[in-house]
């Protein structure tokens, strides 16, 4: 839902920050876009999830692009916000090359970060790997953990009215026309642990049809023996059609 650069904090030399900015395209305007995705993240404290730091305007006076920067982008007026500096790798591919062990650690942050956003009353709504950064996967005597990202489409639970987000993720009920709710999150949170742990999704299609047919007809494949069983009933549970039989 926007662009990430790399900045740095003139006011702290050495400082680096991502500094976001909206896209052209994005319904509604992208100041209050951008505002509304800075100011659900303010509100928000957790280990698991990006701090923000400042919301503007660029004030460069002649209003051309900033040096370096692609045409159109941070020209005067362009909102922007920073937020702090993940270095990490995608989900997926860091989960491929951890033990059993450190995924089911990752799958457990995941799990007490989505509790912590229901407990504010908060919908991601574009729970995906691709919105997910494992950081410290590669430095001896730190335990990786999970950053989760973008928060361009949260919205509190009672304004969450339609299907958003990527259809790969997107539960049944919500695919039937029902609003998401935190069930919905369960589901695809249950989407994104199958995906950790088989290396694959469960569900595929040709065409947004094939794929939504799949949500709701079919069984996910199983998962490799090498998951413990454990965790494999929990996976499952997670990816129940019917929401009211998810955890």
């Amino acid at each position: 839902m926007g662009r990430v650069y790399l900045a740095e904090d003139m006011r702290r030399e050495g400082h680096f920050v991502a500094l976001k900015t909206a896209i052209d395209g994005v319904a509604g305007a992208p100041s209050e876009h951008l505002a509304r995705e800075f100011l659900t993240l303010a509100d928000l404290s957790h280990p698991n999830l990006v701090q923000v730091y400042d919301f503007g305007h660029v004030r460069n006076s002649d209003g051309v692009p900033l040096p370096g920067t692609p045409p159109g982008i941070l020209a005067r007026g362009s909102p922007f916000f920073t937020r702090e500096l993940v270095i990490g790798v995608p989900l997926l591919d860091a989960a491929g090359d951890l033990p059993m062990s450190t995924r089911i650690s990752l799958m457990l942050q995941l799990a007490e970060t989505l509790a912590y956003l229901h407990r504010q009353h908060l919908l991601h709504q574009d729970f995906k790997p691709d919105n997910i950064l494992v950081s410290d996967s590669n430095v001896a005597g730190r335990e990786p953990r999970v950053k989760i990202l973008d928060f361009g489409l949260a919205v509190p639970r009672s304004e969450a009215l339609r299907a958003v987000g990527h259809l790969r993720y997107l539960a049944p009920e919500v695919a039937l026309g029902a609003a998401p709710d935190e069930r919905s999150e369960l589901y695809a949170l249950g989407l994104v642990y199958y995906e950790m742990l088989a290396g694959a999704p469960p569900f595929r299609g040709g065409s947004a049809a094939e794929l939504a047919r799949a949500h709701l007809e079919q069984v996910p494949p199983p998962m490799p023996d090498v998951v413990p069983a454990r965790v494999r009933a929990a996976v499952n549970r997670l990816l129940k059609k019917e929401p009211e039989s998810r955890p």
